[in-house]
């Protein structure tokens, strides 16, 4: 399997947390190594912040919370496998309950943002 075979709905894993400092900085919440997430959404054409080039990105629902300029962040798909890919037999991967969210607030403005008025 290829490691960006993913679709909407899919369960992942985190398998390369190491974030450049610029994640830390735009991010509420970056994934986590060995965390599960499920694809809420793809974007074919995301750039990478690491690599600068641009490739498949994922959408979270887990992590739904958008940078200050209202986007969501979307994820390298090179972060992550699916679950259902026998190469992760060698994880001990714990899924964990995530209440469903349906607002965050940007720290720059305190104003609530609805979710789903930004991720497809």
């Amino acid at each position: 399997m290829s490691p960006c075979e993913f679709e909407v709905g899919c369960r992942v894993v985190c398998i390369n947390a190491a974030f450049p400092e610029i994640a830390y900085n735009l991010c509420h919440e970056i994934p986590q190594i060995d965390r599960v997430y499920t694809v809420s959404a793809l974007e074919p054409r995301a750039t990478d912040v690491v690599t600068k080039r641009q490739g498949l990105g994922l959408y979270l629902r887990e992590l739904p919370w958008p940078l200050c300029d209202g986007r969501m962040p979307t994820w390298a798909c090179w972060r992550f496998q699916r679950l259902d890919d026998p190469a992760l037999l060698r994880y001990d991967v714990a899924e964990e309950q995530v209440p469903e969210l349906t607002t965050a607030t940007c720290s720059a403005t305190s104003a609530p943002i609805e979710l789903s008025s930004l991720t497809a």
